[in-house]
């Protein structure tokens, strides 16, 4: 390294790599390790939210049904 990187690097002129907290190796610009996969999420976890977001649809909905089949009964009760 030439004397001017290391003292452009000591003032800090030079952008510091950060490295990755479970392997120690440098993170890629979006915050994620290629060597390790750190900061990536896998297709898995994608898979289960869009898989739980459907199961909170398909609550609310049974929920509004519900709320629906009680104010008919109310109504026809009266």
């Amino acid at each position: 390294m030439s004397k001017l990187m290391i003292a452009l690097g000591g003032m800090g002129m030079m952008p510091k790599t950060k490295s990755c907290p479970d392997c120690n190796m440098p993170l890629e610009n979006n915050g994620c390790c290629s060597e390790c996969g750190y900061g990536e999420e896998s297709m898995d976890e994608e898979d289960e939210q869009m898989e739980s977001q459907s199961l909170l649809d398909v609550r609310d909905a049974l929920q509004n049904a519900l709320k629906l089949i009680d104010r008919m009964i109310v109504k026809n009760c009266d």
